[in-house]
């Protein structure tokens, strides 16, 4: 990281899932904002991101890491579920039923798929 000028976000990337992986949520988040601030163009970041603050019932930054996950990523359940779930905490109800919404509609989108191979 230090010999790259700062400028590799894979470094920082992979801390970030290091931290992740041991509970280190805080240290988890600062990695995965460092990573993301060079490069935002990665839909898995951001979803650990968003689960990283939902561990600290941090709702306001899991939306937000959700709400760019599940941009990027259009067809993730997981991502549209969770960032319906941030919004409930939120009692943001209309938001969280479209996110809900939209999980459903990919989650049978993907069955249909399924059942047509």
């Amino acid at each position: 990281w230090e010999l790259s000028g700062r400028r590799f976000a894979q470094a920082q990337r992979v801390l970030g899932r290091m931290k992740f992986q041991k509970q280190k949520f805080t240290e988890a988040i600062d990695h995965f904002n460092k990573a993301l601030a060079i490069n935002s163009v990665h839909p898995d970041i951001w979803f650990t991101l968003g689960c990283a603050h939902m561990q600290l019932a941090n709702w306001d930054g899991a939306a937000s890491a959700f709400t760019r996950s599940s941009a990027l990523e259009t067809e993730s359940f997981e991502a549209w579920a969770n960032l319906g779930s941030c919004f409930i905490r939120q009692k943001n109800w209309l938001q969280a039923f479209n996110a809900l919404e939209e999980a459903l509609r990919v989650r049978k989108s993907r069955k249909l798929c399924f059942r047509q191979v």
